[in-house]
């Protein structure tokens, strides 16, 4: 075996033995950090599952879930899905998105907003609920048990590696 593809080998075992080197790829942290920057929650998440946030709509008082891709440290808007049409919810699509009716819901795919973060305030009366993807379909947590309604939540991503999570 030449001297060079040896060398490559044996770094490359190396970089697969590290603490938590497999488990970049395999896992990722979503952050809730309050308005002054302090983390009010750690959540291991896989990244090939992403997150949703399901909330009512202020105008057409009926759920909205908006879908979450992690790639790398940015969160990406994939897809959104809402009952009706109202102010403030898309009527079309925009350039690239899909737009499709299945079992009563408006879907619109593609969307692929890229953010290195984002911030939302907790509904009085939107119920913002953040969906973690389960075995099963998805686990629920109310947005106003880790945050008062009004307050600011910043989501963001963080890595693995020694990391403690609910």
């Amino acid at each position: 075996m030449p001297r060079r593809l040896l060398y490559s080998l044996s770094i490359f075992c190396l970089l697969c033995l590290l603490p938590g080197a497999s488990a970049a790829a395999s896992c990722a942290i979503l952050e809730l950090d309050d308005d002054k920057g302090a983390c009010l929650r750690q959540i291991r998440l896989d990244p090939k599952r992403g997150f949703a946030i399901r909330y009512i709509h202020s105008v057409a008082l009926s759920p909205v879930t908006d879908y979450f891709d992690i790639k790398g440290k940015d969160i990406v808007v994939a897809r959104t899905e809402y009952m009706d049409f109202g102010a403030g919810l898309p009527h079309a699509p925009e350039k690239g998105q899909k737009m499709r009716a299945e079992n009563g819901h408006i879907i619109i795919d593609d969307i692929n907003l890229v953010m290195p973060e984002f911030t939302l305030r907790v509904g009085r009366v939107a119920r913002h609920t953040l969906l973690l993807p389960n075995a099963h379909g998805f686990d629920e947590l109310p947005l106003a048990e880790i945050a008062a309604p009004g307050a600011a939540v910043t989501f963001k991503i963080r890595d693995c590696a020694g990391t403690k999570t609910d």
